[in-house]
């Protein structure tokens, strides 16, 4: 059921599985009108009685017959492969809907994934009928189509028709639904990806540690301590890697935990000092955190090209070794660490830790949100009862029972092959080499798995536990014997456990709608100035109190108004939650 209360931060879950479901087009459901009481839990036994449906319904059944038909669209990922004769529109997935569900999955048209959004707002201003489902990025999009009037409030049907586990997922943060979300309605069924999915933990050589005798700092005196030691090794390289090309906040080599350290992370919209939300590279913290980056700079610690490097060329640093640590996901475990370091110096060793705590006494980092999109309804729809058989079942499976038919995976030679009787998702073992993402071909494009899921079970094992259930088994089965014997050897489970225990440092952007109008208009110029004078202020060619001036000069430039239009958004957006 959808609460009044929930999470914020699964977008993520594709998860890092490591996967990431982030392909395809964009788009976003609106309704003419909700009220808010739509929105609200039902009690207990109110809720029973909505939940069941008639006995002789499909959804009772399990299936339809008739079939019925649920109309989409394809928007083409090139990326995603089909085993040869299938397609997007006649695959095994459709098959699968079809015979197991009596669900016809309909496509009006298929399209290249960077030009549905198009097609989408052309159909829209020749006022034509949308298609039954479409599963929407971006976040504009979406925008335009809840305020077109053209799409469902799925509430109600979600109370009524979501299995108990599908609802126990979205209950779990009330920020799942914000996206979606207007005057006390839901205009879509939100897209989860794996939790904390690009989160960073440092990444760290300890062998470069013990070589100069020290510990993983706890704190930034400690951290301060390591890069002078680190720096005094070897005066040529900076010991802590960085990208500043693309922003403070990054996908690898971030700097969002040393903000989070003085308690803000620029760009984010939070409750920094209040019930409102502001804007966090204008808080006075983050003077402080970039007068530590200076300092940094100055002394070496970062590389003089940082603010030049992307995120691949900065982790570069990392991997060639010139640099010894590096804030970034836990997936960073594979690939560049695992796939490049280790292949080209096997001796290396390498470690994730905590966020070390800076002055505020705790640390912080940026929080990634597991929402990465919404599958949007047609206001006409006639079938809500058919599209969450589809979406329990999905989440059904994706998380099997011992007993089912899915226990290894969803389709045998797509994303699973049996091997000595067991089931194997080790490419080495598929006749083609090829591996098929069968939850591509999906409506949602992801696993509807629960976004805590897959990141509580790896820290699980490192915590020693053994794998019971079908999905467990999956991940263990990944891991090398050495690792089972010892999972605190294992990279992917260990970086899983720093996330999950340092939970509370992650920090959620809390505005996550389209550009408001005033953004439309002077956001662009409002980054360029921001991005200008943070960098400036880091390479020591302007002072630290440059900051004040930017921040006189983003409230000028339209900072105050942006700030009273995301706080509009935000009363709407959490209205009934």
């Amino acid at each position: 059921m959808i609460r009044k209360k929930r999470k914020g931060l699964l977008l993520s879950a594709a998860m890092v599985l490591m996967l990431g479901a982030l392909s395809a087009c964009s788009g976003n459901n609106n309704s003419n009108s909700s009220s808010a009481a739509s929105n609200e839990t039902p009690s207990a036994s109110s809720q029973a009685s909505e939940s069941a449906p008639a006995e002789d319904s499909g959804l009772a059944k399990g299936k339809f017959d008739p079939p019925v038909t649920i109309s989409t669209i394809g928007c083409i990922d090139p990326t995603v492969q089909y085993k040869d004769g299938e397609t997007i529109e006649n695959n095994v997935h459709t098959k699968w809907a079809k015979d197991e569900l009596g669900i016809e999955l309909k496509y009006n048209y298929t399209t290249a994934a960077d030009q549905c959004a198009n097609k989408i707002r052309l159909s829209l201003s020749a006022n034509q009928k949308l298609p039954d489902v479409m599963l929407i990025y971006d976040k504009q999009l979406l925008s335009e189509l809840i305020d077109s009037g053209k799409l469902m409030d799925v509430t109600e049907a979600f109370n009524q028709y979501a299995s108990e586990q599908l609802k126990s997922i979205y209950s779990q943060d009330p920020s799942y639904w914000y996206q979606v979300a207007k005057d006390g309605g839901n205009y879509g069924i939100p897209i989860l990806s794996s939790a904390m999915a690009s989160d960073p933990v440092l990444w760290m050589r300890t062998d470069w540690m013990e070589k100069v005798g020290m510990q993983a700092p706890t704190n930034f005196d400690e951290l301060d301590q390591l890069l002078e030691a680190l720096h005094k090794q070897d005066p040529k390289n900076p010991p802590l890697a960085l990208s500043l090309k693309n922003g403070f906040v990054t996908w690898m080599a971030d700097a969002s935990w040393i903000f989070g350290g003085y308690g803000v992370i620029p760009t984010y919209w939070n409750k920094w000092h209040g019930d409102k939300l502001e804007y966090g590279s204008v808080q006075p913290e983050t003077k402080e955190a970039l007068a530590k980056l200076q300092d940094w700079f100055k002394k070496g610690y970062i590389s003089s090209d940082a603010g030049l490097l992307d995120e691949t060329k900065a982790s570069e640093l990392f991997t060639s070794e010139k640099s010894g640590i590096i804030g970034g996901p836990s997936w960073m475990g594979g690939w560049p660490i695992k796939n490049v370091l280790l292949a080209n110096k096997p001796d290396a060793k390498v470690r994730p830790f905590p966020i070390p705590a800076g002055p505020s006494g705790k640390a912080g980092r940026q929080g990634t949100s597991p929402t990465t999109g919404a599958l949007v309804v047609s206001k006409d729809f006639q079938h809500m009862d058919a599209l969450m058989l589809y979406l329990n079942k999905l989440t059904e499976y994706a998380d099997p029972a011992a007993d089912s038919k899915y226990a290894n995976g969803w389709a045998e030679g797509y994303d699973y092959v049996l091997k000595d009787g067991m089931g194997s998702k080790n490419i080495k073992d598929f006749p083609d080499g090829k591996i098929y993402s069968v939850y591509k071909y999906f409506l949602t494009q992801s696993d509807m798995i629960d976004p805590q899921r897959v990141l509580e079970i790896r820290k699980g094992f490192v915590d020693g536990n053994k794998p019971e259930k079908p999905l467990e088994y999956q991940y263990y089965n990944i891991a090398t014997d050495e690792e089972k014997a010892n999972p605190e050897l294992s990279n992917n489970w260990y970086s899983a456990k720093v996330l999950a225990d340092q939970k509370d440092a992650s920090i959620s952007n809390l505005f996550m709608g389209a550009q408001t109008e005033t953004m439309k208009e002077k956001q662009e110029a409002l980054i360029k100035l921001e991005n200008e004078t943070f960098i400036k202020i880091v390479y020591n060619q302007a002072s630290v109190d440059e900051f004040d001036h930017f921040v006189k000069k983003w409230k000028e430039m339209g900072g105050d108004q942006i700030t009273a239009e995301v706080n509009e958004w935000y009363a709407s957006a959490t209205s009934s939650k």
